[in-house]
C-alpha cells in the first residue's frame, strides 16, 4: 500500500518532474555545425586541406601494417601492402581488416588483442568521413553557399561540391541550391589533421602487438588448402 494519498486526475504535472529531451552528445569526429564565417582567405584552407590530408595517408600507411601482420606476413611486404592499397574504398579496406582478422586470431586467440583490434577499426569508421568531406570538398566564398553578412569583409569554406549528392541538400525556394552539409573553417580542419595523427600511436601499438602474438606457437595447426 503505498504511503502516499492518490495523485488526482485532474492535476497537472509538475513541471519541475518533467524529464528532460536528451541532447545527442557531440564526438570528436563529428562534424561540426555550420559556421557563422569562414576563414581570412581561401589560402590558408588550402594549406590546411594539404596538412589534413598528408596526416591521413600516413594514418592509413599504418593500417597497413596491421593489414600486414593479420595477414600472417612476418617481414614488411609489398604484396600486401599494395593489395590494401589497391582497394579505394574506406568501408571495404575495415571489411578486410575485419575478416583477416578473424582468421588471425582463430590461430592466435587473445581476448585483450582481438577487442584492441575492432576499436582500432572501429576508428577507422569513425574519422574516415571526415577525411572524405576534406578530400571531396571545394573552397569557395562563404557568400557563395551560405548567407553573407551585409558589409562584412568576404571569408572562406570548404564546402562539399555539387556532385557530393550525400553532403549537399536541394535548396528549396528563396535558399541557395546545393546547400552544404558541412562547411570547414582551416581551424576545424586542422582540427581534424590533429586527431588523424594523435590515432596513429594506437593502430602502431595493436602492430607490436599483433607482431608479438605471431611470434608465439599457434594454438591450432596452420594448415594450407589446395
Amino acid at each position: 500500500m503505498s504511503r502516499y494519498p492518490p495523485k488526482p486526475a485532474d492535476r497537472p504535472a509538475n513541471p519541475r518532474r518533467r524529464k528532460k529531451k536528451a541532447v545527442p552528445k557531440s564526438h570528436l569526429y563529428d562534424r561540426p555545425p555550420l559556421p557563422k564565417k569562414g576563414s581570412q582567405s581561401a589560402k590558408i584552407i588550402h594549406t590546411a586541406v594539404g596538412d589534413a590530408l598528408t596526416a591521413w595517408e600516413f594514418l592509413e600507411m599504418e593500417y597497413a601494417g596491421v593489414f600486414d601482420i593479420l595477414m600472417g606476413v612476418k617481414t614488411p611486404s609489398h604484396a600486401s601492402h599494395r593489395a590494401y592499397g589497391a582497394v579505394m574504398v574506406s568501408s571495404t579496406r575495415r571489411e578486410m581488416l575485419a575478416a583477416a582478422a578473424e582468421a588471425f586470431f582463430s590461430v592466435f586467440p587473445d581476448t585483450n588483442a582481438e577487442k584492441e583490434t575492432a576499436a582500432v577499426i572501429k576508428l577507422h569508421e569513425k574519422l574516415a568521413p571526415r577525411r572524405n568531406d576534406i578530400a571531396h570538398g571545394i573552397v569557395q566564398a562563404f557568400s557563395a553557399r551560405l548567407a553573407h553578412v551585409p558589409s562584412a569583409k568576404e571569408t572562406w569554406c570548404l564546402f562539399p561540391a555539387y556532385t557530393t549528392t550525400k553532403a549537399v541538400h536541394i535548396g528549396k525556394e528563396g535558399h541557395f541550391p546545393f546547400e552544404p552539409k558541412y562547411a570547414l573553417t582551416a581551424q576545424e580542419i586542422r582540427k581534424f589533421a590533429a586527431y588523424f595523427r594523435a590515432t596513429r600511436p594506437a593502430v602502431a601499438g595493436l602492430t607490436e602487438t599483433l607482431r608479438k602474438l605471431q611470434k608465439k606457437p599457434p594454438s591450432t595447426p596452420i594448415t594450407t588448402v589446395l
